[in-house]
């Protein structure tokens, strides 16, 4: 019986031992469910990083001899415990990931850190100088003015 299958894709940018590989990968990827396909992209023949995979996430996991637990929920960041590291993933249905904190469930305009920021140009929270909605600053210098400072 087959639950909720998920097609999950990232780039695992590291040097693996093409002999266990895949194993080491559906080792890691079993607490998240059940692995039932994987994908290695190849760009010329040469394995790149890149993949996708199958994940029935309704199946649990099990440590050892000890009882099953539920699976882990997918996340925007995975983590592969036979690497030891984290990949960025890409599904249908993840959550947003916000470009100023780098983490996932809302997106810039609602970053509970950029809330905190005060601009340099205005001094208001809620932005940085690069996004402020007061002045468009630009700062010229004359080719002489920086010469002269070098001195």
């Amino acid at each position: 019986k087959l639950g909720e299958l998920m097609h999950v894709q990232f780039t695992l940018l590291r040097m693996v031992d093409q002999t266990t590989f895949i194993h080491d990968l559906m080792e890691s990827l079993s607490y998240y469910g059940r692995v039932l396909q994987v994908k290695q992209y190849r760009r010329q023949g040469f394995f790149e990083g890149q993949m996708s995979m199958i994940i029935d996430t309704s199946v649990g996991y099990q440590v050892g001899q000890g009882k099953w637990q539920e699976a882990k929920p997918l996340s925007r960041m995975l983590y592969l415990s036979w690497f030891d590291c984290f990949v960025p993933a890409t599904y249908k249905g993840a959550p947003p990931i916000c470009h100023f904190c780098h983490q996932s469930g809302h997106i810039r305009s609602g970053c509970p850190q950029l809330v905190q920021r005060k601009c340099f140009g205005c001094d208001q929270p809620g932005h940085i100088v690069r996004f402020c909605p007061e002045t468009k600053q630009t700062v010229v210098l004359d080719l002489e003015e920086v010469e002269e400072r070098r001195k």
